[in-house]
């Protein structure tokens, strides 16, 4: 699975746009969907833990660090599946974080405000069992599973 054209391909591209949906086709899908998954590794749970838009959390010099080190995280387990990932893969996203609107809020952050479950397991689960099958160290990315773990079926009931 590397991306490219297709007609099936073509055909998908050319409903979407019809539908006034952007959309492009990928010559490199697998590349894109790490850029894609490191980078909401990054952003959704660290937003939600520290319960801050993205312009807040990276202006605290601890908080940027745990930004980048959750994607250097997944950015190694990128490469141990055998995705083609440049060197500077996480220098480059760090730099598109550092670009978005400093209010914008992750939707793990908006989901632990208004009670809602969390996709914990698809994200941050899956670098810490990923890392574990692949003997990759994972800590910041099971700190970040750890402190939204108690969120994941919503809001948890206090005791009285």
């Amino acid at each position: 699975m590397t991306g490219g054209e297709s007609q099936r391909t073509r055909r998908l591209l050319d409903e979407f746009q019809s539908a006034g949906i952007t959309a492009e086709l990928s010559d490199n899908i697998q590349k894109d969907m790490a850029w894609k998954f490191i980078g909401v590794c990054a952003t959704d749970g660290i937003l939600a833990a520290v319960r801050l838009p993205m312009g807040p959390a990276l202006s605290c010099p601890e908080t940027k660090a745990q930004f980048k080190g959750v994607m250097e995280e997944a950015y190694s387990m990128a490469q141990a599946m055998g995705v083609d990932v440049p060197g500077d893969f996480v220098d480059k996203l760090m730099k598109f974080l550092e670009g978005i609107p400093p209010n914008i809020m992750s939707s793990q952050l908006e989901d632990i405000e208004t009670g809602r479950r969390l996709e914990l397991e698809d994200i941050y689960g899956a670098v810490v069992r990923l890392g574990k099958e692949f003997g990759i160290p994972t800590p910041l990315n099971f700190a970040v599973y750890a402190a939204l773990k108690p969120y994941v079926n919503g809001a948890p009931t206090l005791p009285e």
